[in-house]
């Protein structure tokens, strides 16, 4: 199925009741040691707060990207996959 950002309010809302539902790649990790960015505090905006920004990545795929508030100067972003209704992938 392929998805809207339309849609994406309501997996995020799905993931926020099944936080088993978010997965996280290598990738992720790698650039979020990079970036001094600690995973729990991705974890932590996509389950308690709404992005400011939501856009599709590709035409082609069920990738989106999620800003979030970070800094007053810096903002958090998120590139995630969607995998079904109640699961994303964190890339």
């Amino acid at each position: 199925m392929e998805y809207t950002k339309d849609d994406v309010p309501n997996i995020l809302q799905n993931v926020k009741n099944n936080p088993y539902g978010i997965k996280d790649t290598d990738h992720l990790i790698v650039r979020s040691r990079d970036r001094f960015v600690n995973l729990d505090l991705i974890y932590k905006k996509i389950l308690t707060e709404k992005p400011i920004l939501i856009e599709k990545t590709t035409n082609d795929s069920n990738k989106f990207l999620l800003i979030y508030k970070y800094t007053k100067l810096k903002d958090l972003c998120i590139v995630i996959d969607i995998l079904n209704e109640d699961e994303i992938l964190l890339i």
